[in-house]
């Protein structure tokens, strides 16, 4: 760190340079005299001297505000960047969050479809499973049913077969049978039920 010296130092320090000045150009001025005016050299002598006095004004009331103005201003950029660098970390956290809630997301996903087309496979074989078996049941139901409807078109058969013998039994036995052979079969008949 810098230390400056005391205001009054500096001012007696700018005061003993006008002075070496004063006593460097008196030489000068004897012989400006001589050539015919003091004038222009006088002049000359005071602005360095009011230059001086302005300077030496500036360092005595201008020194401290304005470095306390550049120190501030200095203070103000590094918090300034200081924030930014936290907020450059906190977006870099931030981004490394994301990612990994991406990446997260992503395997998620992947489960989930995994799972949903598991389900899917699962469901599909319990569909095909139920149908088949609805089948089985269909068939054998109908099964059933043809097997009843040609047990029903045999006694059917059978009962018209039966008709058609009887009806064709009474129009021919008439005419067949004797009464020698009906008295044979009235005797048969009773003997049967005698016994």
């Amino acid at each position: 760190m810098k230390i400056h010296p005391k205001p009054s130092a500096a001012f007696a320090s700018i005061a003993g340079w006008a002075l070496l000045l004063v006593l460097i150009f008196t030489p000068a001025l004897g012989a400006a005299e001589s050539s015919g005016g003091f004038r222009p050299t006088w002049d000359l002598i005071m602005r360095w001297v009011n230059f001086i006095i302005l300077v030496a004004i500036i360092v005595k009331f201008a020194r401290r505000p304005l470095a306390d103005f550049i120190a501030g201003k200095r203070d103000e950029i590094a918090y300034q960047l200081k924030r930014l660098e936290e907020q450059k970390v906190a977006a870099s956290a931030r981004a490394k969050e994301v990612y990994h809630q991406l990446d997260d997301s992503r395997e998620r996903l992947e489960r989930i479809k995994t799972r949903i087309i598991g389900q899917g496979r699962q469901r599909q074989q319990e569909i095909i499973d139920q149908a088949r078996s609805e089948s089985r049941l269909i068939l054998e139901g109908t099964r059933r049913k043809i097997d009843n409807q040609l047990r029903e078109a045999k006694e059917n058969l059978r009962t018209e077969m039966v008709d058609s013998a009887v009806d064709l039994a009474l129009e021919r036995l008439p005419q067949q049978i004797t009464a020698a052979d009906n008295q044979k079969l009235l005797e048969k008949y009773l003997t049967e039920t005698n016994a």
